[in-house]
């Protein structure tokens, strides 16, 4: 084993750097942020001034620009590429490149090219070309840059006089560098020193026109720089060629600092710098804030280029690939589709104990901060060479982060519930319903959600419904008969009463309203209805309780604890769940029915919807006609006299702990997703109907 005098390995001192280098650049780039922000912030009134007097038209013209310049630049890519042997479509030039560029934002510096070279083995594109290429594209950059950040410099008259040969000398050394059998040299040399397979020689054609596509790229994002000084202000003809050549200064000073993530930081001193030798502070600042945000979003806007088209070649996952799991719904948030998300991700951990998370706990204030995490996350993991395939949450999930994995060429299937589907919000549906036709395979939580997915005019063959399911709690360390005590010295509850439970949250869908309306005036007194939970329909609720007169026979009970929620679950007679027809609001599946009745509570359920699912009428439960205020009335007051009640229920419990169990939840979570893997293997991926 080699060793240097240290005693300590290459590799170690090699990966440690690496990480000390990562560790940088994330610590330069917070401090980026922060230092911007806080300077818009502490100049936010002459900052708000300068972005409101910005002409829209420049604004516009500048983010074409841009967007132009992003895209010629993969050209100049391409170009290297071809003039290395091997031609590649404008299609999978772009999949490779600008995914790669997009991974710059990732601290560590080599992902672009690190990317590149495995987005480039799905193209049959060998790695060794993929770096080599990527490599040089980023010196002809360079150069070209420099040259550029010269000519600026040769604009100032004083300089032009007094140091005319330095643009002609950095010309000359740029003419040098890229000649080819000069450049052909120097890549061999690095290539034996690194003891590499010696790749082709680069031909005079194609590298010529990937010199000129950098070029142009540098002209048409330095010409969005100078429109939005020109969105600004009026600025002469000299002013707007130095604005130009600003850009070109600043990108070459951002890559020389290599700790900056991006350039970040580096650039905007730069061109503040720059440009505030002719312009306001505050008109600096809204230029440079603007400009990048423009350059940010063009990396992802040009990720349009990499949709559609023929597959790439990569193998697709095996069946024994690792899944991952992403949500934005899951605990200690508290709610239904966090429930959801727990226990899926139970599931599948059951399933295979290497079952990735990547969730966020919290609210959804905290989802502008989670969503550009969480891409950064699900980016690194697509970059590890273990095999995987990803489950997404639900639909909105998967159309803001479902490009990721397909971009690598990795097996994605999303996981949806009805309002995922039926939410009638044009924004949303704009987003979602096209990112769902897209979906290689879609998990339904019900049938009733299959129903609204092939309304949406999907194949049947692409749509497949798994049954939810629960891990049971354990039993209260008391009692049935303690927690109806509890409860009735905690509700005022009389030990004759009959004590109906609905829990959840609180919307018109539930059908509590309607129940209190509707059921509980014509049910003898002794009926006393307890509602746990909160939500927009409670002031409703509580006006219908009064104008019903059944006020002392209901208890809102607001948010539950835990302990509260068990101690209902064993103490109360029935539980109900009298969910009502409501357009664009449909009930996906309806997990508290299912853990009423595996907690040994009779339990009934609307006919409807995901309820339908949720209940197997007369096997774990029973499922009453919605909307019937008769047929309720009936079947609660024949279940409340029913002296077989608890014996009932204590089978109705066995048999939904064995149908909705996360074993077999699991089983068919794994199915369907190795089922997707298998498809995109052999390529036969469904089509959408027309």
């Amino acid at each position: 084993m080699t060793s240097d005098s240290t005693g300590e390995h290459p590799t170690a001192r090699s990966g440690r750097g690496a990480r000390v280098r990562a560790w940088l650049q994330i610590i330069v780039g917070v401090l980026t942020i922060t230092l911007l922000t806080w300077t818009v912030v502490s100049n936010w009134a002459a900052f708000l001034a300068a972005m409101q007097q910005m002409n829209p038209w420049f604004v516009l013209a500048a983010a074409v620009c841009i967007f132009a310049g992003l895209s010629v630049n993969m050209l100049s890519w391409r170009g290297v590429v071809r003039a290395l042997g091997v031609r590649l479509g404008y299609r999978d030039a772009s999949r490779v490149f600008f995914v790669s560029q997009l991974s710059k934002y990732v601290p560590g510096g080599i992902w672009p090219i690190v990317v590149s070279a495995q987005r480039g083995k799905a193209v049959g594109l060998p790695p060794r070309i993929s770096v080599a290429s990527m490599t040089i594209a980023l010196l002809v950059g360079v150069t070209v840059g420099a040259v550029y950040s010269t000519g600026a410099l040769f604009l100032v008259p004083s300089v032009r006089e007094r140091y005319w040969w330095a643009p002609l000398l950095l010309l000359t050394c740029g003419v040098i560098v890229l000649a080819p059998p000069v450049l052909n040299r120097l890549i061999a040399i690095a290539f034996r020193l690194l003891r590499h397979e010696p790749i082709p020689p680069l031909r005079t054609g194609p590298f010529a026109w990937a010199i000129v596509w950098s070029t142009i790229s540098w002209g048409l994002l330095g010409f969005g720089l100078a429109f939005l000084v020109l969105a600004i202000q009026d600025i002469s003809a000299f002013e707007f060629l130095i604005s130009v050549a600003s850009y070109a200064i600043a990108w070459v000073c951002g890559f020389l600092a290599i700790i900056a993530p991006a350039g970040a930081g580096v650039r905007e001193v730069v061109l503040g710098l720059t440009l505030g030798t002719f312009m306001p502070a505050a008109s600096v600042l809204a230029v440079v804030v603007v400009d990048r945000i423009m350059m940010t979003l063009g990396d992802v806007a040009v990720l349009v280029y990499t949709i559609g088209g023929r597959p790439l070649r990569r193998p697709a996952p095996e069946p024994g690939a690792s899944p991952v799991f992403v949500t934005r719904k899951y605990p200690p948030s508290v709610g239904g589709m966090e429930t959801l998300a727990s226990n899926t991700y139970r599931a599948l951990q059951r399933a295979d104990g290497r079952t990735h998370l990547i969730a966020l706990g919290k609210s959804n204030l905290h989802l502008v901060w989670w969503f550009p995490v969480a891409s950064i996350r699900l980016l690194i993991r697509c970059l590890h060479r273990d095999e995987k395939v990803i489950l997404f949450g639900d639909a909105l999930t998967w159309s803001i982060l479902g490009w990721i994995p397909r971009a690598f060429n990795i097996t994605a299937v999303p996981m949806v519930m009805g309002l995922d589907v039926t939410y009638t919000h044009p924004l949303y549906r704009m987003i979602v319903h096209p990112a769902l036709r897209r979906a290689p395979r879609i998990i339904a939580i019900s049938a009733a959600t299959r129903a609204e997915v092939l309304a949406l005019g999907i194949a049947p063959e692409r749509v497949h419904v798994v049954v939810l399911g629960l891990t049971p709690e354990d039993d209260l360390p008391y009692s049935r008969q303690e927690a109806r005590r509890r409860i009735e010295a905690r509700y005022g509850i009389e030990p004759g009463d009959i004590a109906l439970l609905t829990t959840g949250r609180l919307v018109k869908r539930k059908g509590v309203r309607w129940l209190v309306e509707e059921v509980l005036p014509v049910l003898a007194d002794r009926y006393v209805y307890l509602i746990g939970g909160d939500g927009p329909e409670r002031t409703q609720i509580e006006d219908s309780i009064r104008s019903s007169g059944v006020a002392d026979r209901v208890r809102l009970l607001g948010r539950l604890s835990e302990e509260q929620r068990r101690e209902l679950l064993h103490g109360v007679d029935l539980y109900v769940q009298p969910n009502i027809a409501v357009d664009g609001d449909v009930e996906g599946f309806g997990l508290v029915v299912t853990e009423s009745s595996q907690a040994g509570l009779l339990t009934l359920a609307a006919n409807r919807e995901g309820l339908a699912d949720a209940v197997r009428d007369g096997v774990t439960g029973i499922l009453v006609p919605s909307g019937d205020a008769a047929a309720w009335v009936e079947q609660i007051e024949k279940c409340a006299a029913d002296p077989d009640r608890l014996r009932r229920a204590s089978a109705y419990q066995r048999a939904a702990r064995e149908q909705y169990s996360v074993e077999a939840m699991a089983s068919q979570l794994l199915e369907n997703l190795r089922a997707a893997a298998d498809d995109a293997r052999s390529g036969d991926r469904p089509r959408q109907r027309s």
